[in-house]
């Protein structure tokens, strides 16, 4: 049987995901490896990978072929990111990834691209019916919005740029100090909760979990606790299925008197992945089986609610003379080394 790997792309800190992509191989009795790639050689996740790589940035125009190369020589069947950050690309070059003979988990180019840029995502989801927040470009920003309000990165991860305003002082202060595309939104004061889903190559929802937001820092959750909310489950999967979301996603929201209205979707697996891991997504299990073929029924709002998880830091040590990634690992060199995504 040939092998069936996979390949995580801006693996950075994710030792959660490669581990969980290891425990789903064994589990399912497959002959593959879990291949995880950055541009930083420090990232932990290439160590603890049975394969590290050390790959062009994704701004790089020998990124895909990086990857590609890694997924003809390590017989990869699905490819899927860890971050944000080289969504668009990766989708770009669909065609050179497939081709080799991986699945690409993720949507088409213009949902990729709409699910990173704040303004797009907030139109994307009117436009499905969807609930979104009050939601403006500082040029078309009304005269009497409701305050407080908030400035946000238009093309922002790990809430890097959020400003909380109560005057419109505040408003034009911070978007000429944000320096960076910003946009403004009506602040949502209600409860935050994170949706993780994951679709199948056809935009299926095949399961979706809440979990509510106790504690977070850099707009990760480290702290929080599965609910089998029945409106919350249903907005993920109408989420997931009118944007033609594929393979995993988190959506965020707030619960709202006027309703849920979701103010990030992110095309990757969420920060908090253990979470609905532990509560029986199986979603790496689900991943492979997808990529190699199978077709895999829609079982949404199966798992368990009430479990709870508190995050902690940990380290890896890299032994002196072993390499960044790690003895008997492969590298992919760039031309030029910078930080990498993490």
């Amino acid at each position: 049987m040939s092998k069936r790997s996979v390949l995580l792309t801006c693996a950075g800190m994710r030792v959660d995901v490669v581990r969980a992509f290891r425990e789903a191989l064994d589990g399912l009795g497959w002959d593959g490896d879990v291949v995880a790639v950055d541009a930083n050689p420090l990232a932990p996740a290439l160590v603890k990978a049975d394969r590290g790589a050390v790959v062009p940035h994704a701004s790089s125009p020998d990124y895909v072929t990086a990857l590609a190369e890694l997924v003809t020589a390590h017989g990869v069947r699905a490819v899927l990111p860890l971050a944000d950050l080289d969504n668009v690309e990766l989708v770009a070059g669909r065609d050179q990834i497939e081709g080799a003979g991986a699945a690409l988990l993720l949507p088409d180019l213009a949902v990729a691209e709409a699910m990173f840029d704040k303004y797009r995502c907030h139109e994307a989801l009117l436009r499905a019916g969807l609930p979104s927040p009050d939601t403006w470009t500082p040029e078309e920003l009304p005269p009497d919005p409701p305050l407080p309000l908030l400035v946000k990165r238009r093309w922002g991860y790990a809430s890097r740029d959020i400003y909380r305003c109560e005057t419109l002082a505040e408003v034009r202060f911070f978007v000429g100090y944000a320096g960076v595309p910003v946009i403004v939104q009506r602040f949502c004061p209600g409860e935050q909760f994170s949706i993780d889903v994951l679709c199948d190559l056809d935009g299926r929802a095949l399961n979706v979990i809440p979990r509510t937001m106790i504690e977070s820092k850099g707009g990760e959750s480290i702290k929080g606790q599965t609910t089998a909310d029945p409106r919350l489950i249903d907005l993920g999967r109408r989420v997931a299925e009118e944007l033609r979301l594929v393979g995993p996603a988190t959506i965020q929201c707030f619960d709202e008197p006027e309703g849920l209205p979701v103010t990030d979707i992110n095309c990757r697996f969420g920060g908090a992945f253990p979470l609905p891991l532990a509560a029986g997504s199986r979603y790496p299990e689900l991943i492979l089986r997808i990529a190699c073929g199978e077709r895999v029924e829609p079982h949404v709002g199966r798992f368990t609610p009430g479990i709870t998880m508190t995050r902690f830091y940990d380290a890896v040590i890299i032994p002196e003379g072993t390499g960044a990634a790690g003895p008997g690992q492969v590298a992919v060199e760039a031309e030029s080394q910078g930080p990498g995504p993490a």
